[in-house]
């Protein structure tokens, strides 16, 4: 082994601190090589609004069974490296991608954007860019980001003291196609705090098998008496709604 010598203290003799050293390592487990050598190329979208990203396989396989399953050897988008989805928002996907490569959703406002006096701008724009995420998760079976996806609404839900907007459970309800985390969320939300004004006048646009659901959770606290079941959410988290195909550590 070689020689080391130690340094001597580094402290300051003069009793003014040193400025502290910027240390750039960190753990080997978290080189970039994690993700892969090969790539694969995503069309998103489709004529003027198509885009083109380059992703690494490896995230994209572990995360998605749908990915999964394109890249095994059986698809032809396997040996092409290329693979299309012309029905998808390319912003979704480029949230999707930062997700895939972070752990984390990134869709709240930088410092200095100017929000409304009630802070409804960017509640709203963030539970829109929640919901188009979740529907395009659910298509291509990433269980452990629907299941942050739905910790982040509640979480929107939450420190705004808002019900998400019409057009929200439109969006999860025409994406979806039946029973899933987030119209339980959503169910839950309106039937524990909605009031007639929330349905007044917009009872055409709202999702038939929403409001049957709505109703139906109505009826259930109703039948509760005067306090609300065990089993009504506290809205801490999400972890009661998370998907039962995977958890949060799942990918």
């Amino acid at each position: 082994m070689p020689t080391v010598t130690r340094l001597q203290s580094t402290r300051a003799t003069n009793g003014i601190a040193k400025p502290q050293l910027k240390d750039p390592r960190e753990q080997k487990a978290r080189k970039l090589a994690y993700f892969g050598r090969t790539m694969v190329q995503v069309c998103v979208g489709e004529d003027d609004r198509q885009e083109k990203f380059a992703v690494h396989d490896t995230p994209l396989r572990s995360h998605s069974k749908f990915f999964a399953n394109a890249m095994n050897g059986s698809w032809k988008e396997s040996d092409e490296r290329i693979i299309k989805l012309p029905d998808d928002s390319p912003e979704t996907f480029e949230l999707y991608i930062h997700y895939i490569y972070t752990g984390k959703l990134a869709i709240v406002a930088g410092e200095g954007v100017v929000d409304d006096d009630r802070g409804t701008r960017q509640f709203v724009a963030q539970l829109k860019a929640l919901a188009y995420l979740y529907v395009f998760v659910e298509k291509i079976l990433d269980s452990a980001c629907k299941n942050d996806v739905v910790d982040a609404m509640v979480a929107c839900v939450r420190d705004n003291s808002k019900i998400p907007p019409l057009f929200v459970v439109e969006i999860i309800y025409n994406g979806t196609a039946g029973p899933c985390s987030a119209r339980k969320f959503l169910v839950d939300v309106c039937a524990r705090w909605s009031n007639a004004k929330y349905f007044k006048d917009r009872r055409e646009r709202f999702p038939v098998d929403f409001t049957f659901d709505v109703i139906t959770k109505m009826l259930e606290y109703r039948k509760a008496g005067p306090h609300l079941p065990k089993s009504a959410p506290d809205f801490v988290n999400g972890a009661q709604y998370y998907d039962t195909d995977g958890s949060k550590d799942a990918a």
